[in-house]
């Protein structure tokens, strides 16, 4: 499969770093599910090269586009850390504008512009839209949530405008596609743990899809973060 075919095909090459011991998979499944032949070990601190990537909704898996071969794989995204291709510049609270051409810059202090767009340029918001000051505002939210838990935070989905959420099997008006959510996911820490402790610190809709890898929030009715806690999501639902 060429690069260029893929819906989410990417501007050059990304190298994802294996995190955990892993599996490349034929399918996005629990690889106690698949045979030996629809699977590809993989060690901590091995390297793949990617050309293409495309998400799966309200998952944890990814497909992804081998350079070379051009094989489709889905990968287990809380695995795997993808490496910047710049060095990330200390984040500008001044600055006014954003570089949503470039996977490596900052929306807040602790999201980068890849996060949130999922490494697909594609999904860039058009500048001073409704959407790009959700994203922001979403970015002040994820920081404070950042912080206060202490431990870095992973992404497995952001911000999906139509028709990419409808092209990858997103619910019609998902808050993804308004800019307004992110599926997270604690780095190395227990799924379940986190999605108790920001259960009490959150006032947006909250999904628990701790089974799938991730723990979703978005900022209807308001949604907003408080480390001291007291809160309540306005909806709580499970995948």
């Amino acid at each position: 499969m060429e690069a260029g075919s893929w819906k989410g095909a990417i501007d050059g090459v990304r190298y994802l770093d294996c995190m955990h011991g892993t599996f490349l998979k034929k399918a996005p499944l629990p690889s106690e599910w698949l045979s030996e032949v629809a699977l590809r070990p993989f060690k901590t601190g091995e390297t793949i090269r990617v050309v293409a990537t495309d998400e799966i909704p309200a998952d944890s898996h990814e497909w992804v586009v081998m350079e070379g071969s051009g094989e489709r794989w889905a990968i287990y995204k809380p695995h795997w850390w993808v490496r910047p291709d710049h060095q990330i510049e200390e984040f500008d609270p001044q600055k006014v504008e954003i570089d949503w051409d470039n996977f490596d810059a900052l929306v807040s202090k602790y999201l980068t512009v890849g996060e949130v767009l999922q490494n697909d340029a594609r999904r860039k918001p058009e500048r001073g839209s409704t959407e790009e000051k959700a994203l922001i505002a979403l970015g002040k939210e994820f920081d404070a949530i950042r912080e206060a838990w202490g431990g870095p935070l992973g992404i497995t989905s952001g911000y999906r405008p139509e028709p990419i959420n409808r092209d990858v099997g997103g619910r019609a008006g998902s808050f993804h596609a308004k800019g307004m959510a992110l599926d997270v996911y604690p780095v190395g820490e227990s799924c379940a743990a986190f999605y108790k402790w920001i259960a009490r610190r959150w006032s947006g809709g909250l999904g628990e899809g701790c089974a799938r890898g991730f723990v979703h929030i978005d900022t209807r009715d308001n949604g907003q973060f408080s480390a001291r806690g007291g809160l309540s999501p306005c909806c709580v639902w499970s995948y």
